[in-house]
């Protein structure tokens, strides 16, 4: 419900506060539960493996400039141009959420970045008919134009070819995706947890060689899948 309100306001309004208090007043004991399901049914093991990769994930880095403009990129219905004027407005939304530490959805979200590229506006009541609000012209208005003005003079960008995967890494990634499916089938539970997407990607890519390197933060796997594993990817 309160996922996309801007938790940076201070004070916080009284139902971003309790709603932030029942977010958490439940955790422990939900923990505990859990924690005694898990082990009844033999999986906390597997399950604290996956806990602790998680931890490690370094989470909430804002998307690198670049990346963002390629992601955004692969949408056929955008011209050179545009694509061009896109690539300032990504980066020019980047420094503005780094210096802010803010995600970058929080300056403008991708979809009025696009309608941003496509309309190249040059006035901050253009800016407005398309979407933005007055405390993102006050504070940015200025900087996104100017992206806009650089783009729009930039020499063309050039639409990287899509890239299909080789087709023995697609083969594995099938086989690897029937055999997760079939054994998370059979034990009640969601593909995931037999393999997570991280690990089925890497097999795919990299092949059985390297098996044991790719699940080394997940020695229960494998222990329990290892050796179906290596017979799904041919040996």
């Amino acid at each position: 419900r309160y996922q996309k309100a801007d938790w940076g306001a201070r004070p916080l309004a009284r139902d971003l506060l309790e709603y932030a208090r029942f977010d958490t007043h439940y955790l422990i004991p939900l923990r505990d539960q859990l924690k005694a399901e898990l082990e009844a049914q033999g999986r906390w093991r597997l399950a604290n493996e996956d806990f602790r990769r998680a931890c490690r994930v370094n989470g909430d880095r804002p998307e690198p400039a670049e990346v963002a403009w390629e992601r955004l990129a692969s949408r056929r219905d955008l011209n050179l141009r545009e694509l061009t004027i896109l690539r300032e407005l990504t980066v020019v939304r980047n420094q503005i959420a780094e210096k802010l530490d803010r995600p970058p959805f929080k300056v403008v979200g991708d979809e009025k970045l696009i309608a941003i590229a496509r309309a190249a506006p040059t006035t901050k009541k253009e800016l407005a008919d398309l979407g933005l609000g007055e405390r993102q012209l006050s504070r940015w208005g200025a900087q996104i134009l100017s992206a806009v003005g650089r783009g729009a003079e930039s020499p063309l960008v050039k639409r990287k070819p899509a890239q299909r995967p080789d087709e023995a890494v697609l083969r594995r990634l099938e086989a690897l995706k029937a055999w997760r499916k079939k054994v998370a089938g059979q034990l009640g539970v969601e593909s995931d947890i037999i393999l997570p997407r991280p690990y089925l990607l890497s097999l795919a890519e990299r092949g059985g060689s390297d098996l044991k390197a790719i699940l080394e933060s997940s020695s229960s796997r494998l222990e329990l899948y290892g050796a179906q594993i290596l017979e799904v990817l041919g040996g």
